[in-house]
């Protein structure tokens, strides 16, 4: 099935929707179309509710994957909506450009070995109406933008139509990717790097090909220090046509890309992928209606992204605050020297300085010491050290980029990786990545350090207020050469955890950014926690047969794979397609936990769950424990291509053996 089709196919079901919200509305033409699929409904009629949790029990009798009836989403929405709305704090402001296109006018062409042969001409053009509809539909996304970050984030739009046509050259099937259009951007809206987070447009494709995700632009690492995105508009020859859910989706992954920039979270695998939907349990592949779609946007929106993300998000501050230009460098030497040249003498250094402009890099090549030498640049790992020195305890926002992946030390400690894009496509700036630190009353210690394997060292440092203005923070300035005064002594290193003696952490304390507060687990740390040396993370269940008859292993389990005799909890050796039984596998089609009773651990916790992470809130209060509550309980979290899940170590109180994971509750659906 091809890209396009994936794109636009399924969404007739969401026509029902349009008495109760028009978030989703969908293309006139579209209402003449026959359902894909029968009317959503509710197999068992009964939800588990838990404060502002309303979980439909599914066909198997867990807290599965159902599509959610219309009428509920839209009252849930209204609820959030209500609280969003006392959130007494101001939102966090997302800056975001939307350019709509309405008119392409395409040249085909086809190609005879060295040369172009044009085999036509064509134009497409969306009406003033659906001009019009586009734009509304993406303000009614910035309200669920809103909405389910709790009030906490409010992504602000600036929206221009483009009246001048865009020109393409397709292939002579009219499909095509309309490449890089930024004449336009740059005729009709003007911008400096860091006014805006985001690029976005919408483009006709109306009787044409266009590539749903790439057009004006194109998904590329930044335009201005932006993210991009590019949404095709098919009109009514399309069933129907998808562009705010592509725009939403678009927006998603662009902020699914940043997370670099945006949260130190860990390298190789983001928390969420909006390519991967029946690999976690969204079933993408049934081809019924975009509930599964529509409904991993909100659970990312709300569950992955937390409310202290959303408050924090950013992808780039404006540039008022100018980068450090003097430095005291160290080596080139060996790597993981960081914390020791924290505390090394100034006469160890040599004092650097470049005069630094709005968007200069600081490259080690133009800089001079005060004499005029210029540093040698050899193979090495540099270290760049300055003090900065607080009047009070603050927290600031550190911007911080370089050509090669890079370390930031604060006063000893590492405080980010700078793992992630080097440069911008579009003008070769540094691209940055923002750390929230806490600088203590006096002088402060940072230091970058950085690998180098060519003649190329550059790197940008500026600190910023946390509130998105882009100023320096008032009372903080950077002191390269400490002269006679004393640095703060180095702050004790985090000890590794020892999972064989865990610590507890409480769900009130960790959930507005649990993926920075909790630690993260795989399989060495599972051993640890279980005391089961063979425990192994699987992913795939055992093969079956789509519709068409192909064998594929369903890839949507975290199946916790031990031997029989290590557990006393329901086991089975293989995961199981479509039930709900309770025990050491978690499906993310259909259920809701997965349980391993472990009697040879010490200690009284000998229950490991992994909980799904849409519905662990609700779960870690209502579990029945005997001694410390699930929602004080929580160990990690576990992140196995894609599938995520919190881990929490308890005591379960087992008055009866469970029916269900449902049976391990205070309380049961109604």
């Amino acid at each position: 099935m091809t890209d396009r089709v994936k794109e636009t196919r399924g969404w007739e079901a969401a026509r029902l929707l349009a008495g109760w919200c028009a978030l989703f509305a969908v293309a006139g033409a579209a209402a003449a179309q026959a359902p894909l699929a029968p009317p959503i409904e509710n197999p068992s009629g009964r939800y588990l509710v838990w404060g502002d949790y309303r979980i439909e029990l599914n066909q198997y009798g867990d807290l599965g994957r159902n599509w959610p009836t219309p009428d509920l989403v839209w009252e849930q929405f209204a609820l959030l909506r209500r609280k969003a709305r006392a959130n007494p704090e101001p939102p966090n402001t997302l800056r975001a450009v939307l350019l709509v296109l309405p008119r392409v006018e395409a040249t085909a062409v086809r190609r005879d070995g060295d040369r172009a042969v044009v085999v036509g001409r064509r134009t497409a053009e969306m009406t003033a109406a659906e001009v019009k509809w586009a734009i509304d539909q993406w303000r009614q996304f910035e309200e669920m933008v809103y909405v389910y970050s709790a009030g906490n984030a409010w992504l602000r739009t600036d929206v221009r139509v483009i009246d001048e046509p865009v020109a393409v050259e397709t292939d002579e099937n009219w499909e095509f990717w309309a490449g890089q259009q930024r004449a336009l951007l740059d005729r009709y809206w003007p911008f400096e790097r860091g006014d805006y987070q985001s690029y976005n447009s919408i483009y006709c494709s109306k009787d044409l090909g266009a590539n749903p995700h790439g057009g004006t632009i194109g998904a590329v690492g930044g335009i201005k220090g932006c993210g991009t995105s590019d949404t095709a508009w098919y009109g009514e020859s399309w069933k129907p046509n998808r562009t705010g859910y592509v725009a939403l989706h678009e927006w998603l992954n662009q902020q699914c890309s940043a997370t670099s920039n945006m949260m130190p979270y860990p390298d190789q695998e983001a928390l969420w992928n909006n390519y991967v939907l029946h690999k976690i349990g969204y079933r993408e592949d049934t081809a019924l209606d975009d509930w599964p779609w529509l409904s991993m946007r909100r659970d990312v929106m709300m569950h992955v992204i937390r409310p202290g993300m959303w408050r924090r998000w950013t992808a780039i501050d404006p540039y008022v605050s100018t980068a450090i230009g003097r430095w005291m460098i160290f080596g080139p030497t060996e790597s993981g020297r960081a914390r020791a040249l924290t505390a090394a003498p100034d006469a160890d250094g040599v004092l650097v300085e470049l005069e630094m402009g709005k968007y200069t890099h600081f490259d080690l090549a133009a800089a001079r010491a005060p004499g005029g030498e210029q540093p040698a640049i050899v193979p090495g790992t540099y270290y760049f050290r300055t003090g900065l020195a607080a009047e009070e305890r603050k927290e600031v926002r550190l911007w911080a980029g370089a050509d090669e992946r890079f370390q930031l030390w604060l006063n000893g400690v590492q405080v980010r990786d700078g793992w992630g894009w080097n440069y911008a496509e579009d003008d070769g700036c540094l691209i940055e990545k923002v750390i929230y630190a806490t600088l203590e009353r006096g002088l402060n210690s940072l230091v970058l350090a950085l690998p180098n394997v060519d003649l190329r060292v550059e790197l940008r440092v500026r600190l910023c207020d946390t509130d998105g203005s882009g100023r320096p923070p008032a009372g903080v300035s950077a002191v390269p050469v400490r002269g006679g005064r004393e640095p703060l002594p180095l702050a004790a290193q985090p000890a590794p955890p020892d999972f064989r003696r865990p610590r507890f952490h409480a769900w009130a304390e960790i959930n507005d950014q649990p993926w920075t507060k909790l630690p993260r687990l795989g399989e060495t740390e599972l051993r640890q926690l279980t005391g089961i040396g063979r425990l192994a993370l699987r992913t795939a269940g055992a093969p079956r047969r789509n519709a068409d008859g192909e064998e594929y292993e369903p890839p949507q389990h975290l199946f916790l794979d031990v031997p029989e005799g290590s557990v006393s909890s329901p086991w089975t050796a293989q995961p199981s397609e479509d039930a709900a039984r309770l025990d050491n596998d978690l499906d993310f089609n259909w259920e809701s936990l997965a349980w391993l009773r472990v009697p040879a651990r010490s200690g009284p916790e000998k229950d490991l769950l992994l909980l799904r992470f849409d519905v662990a809130e609700p779960l870690l209060h209502l579990l029945r424990t005997a001694g410390r509550p699930a929602h004080e309980s929580l160990v990690g979290w576990v992140l196995v291509e894609h599938k995520l899940a919190y881990a929490a170590l308890v005591d379960l109180d087992l008055q009866e053996e469970p029916d269900s994971a449902l049976g391990l509750l205070s309380k049961r659906p109604e």
